[in-house]
């Protein structure tokens, strides 16, 4: 039996995640689309050498 805890809406790190599933938890990601999409911006200019402060 998988138990099943939402995401928070501001989104979770990584390592939370990866945990949960480490455990065999189900992830409902309940994160606001917008947060997700500033975070990707983030991700994409981190790669980009900006410094995200």
């Amino acid at each position: 039996m998988s138990a099943k805890r939402p995401s928070p809406r501001t989104a979770s790190p990584p390592a939370v995640r990866e945990h949960a599933a480490y455990r065999g938890l189900q992830i409902i990601d309940a994160t606001c689309p917008l947060v997700s999409k500033v975070h990707a911006e983030a991700r994409h200019y981190t790669r980009d050498g900006y410094t995200i402060a």
